[in-house]
């Protein structure tokens, strides 16, 4: 029973909705989703996939720029990273 709640609360926590208070958080919460699924991109690739037209390129700039500071996303060679979170 209790592997069985476990399994449950893995599965709602990967598939729960982005819930952020602005909409610079809902970008950040996105591009990390993105390049977890995705892996690697270049800068129009994750532009793309995270949909940074729905809340506008500055936003979507600040986001990756507040995640770079907090040393969660690396560029290298071109291409961003995400980093693993350390526990």
């Amino acid at each position: 029973m209790l592997l069985n709640l476990n399994y449950e609360l893995r599965v709602r926590t990967l598939t729960d909705p982005v819930n952020a208070d602005n909409a610079i958080a809902k970008a950040e919460e996105r591009i990390r989703k993105v390049l977890a699924a995705k892996g690697a991109l270049k800068d129009r690739a994750l532009q793309q996939f995270a949909h940074a037209n729905r809340s506008g390129l500055w936003i979507f700039k600040q986001a990756l720029s507040n995640l770079e500071d907090a040393r969660e996303v690396v560029i290298n060679r071109g291409h961003y990273h995400l980093l693993p979170r350390e526990v």
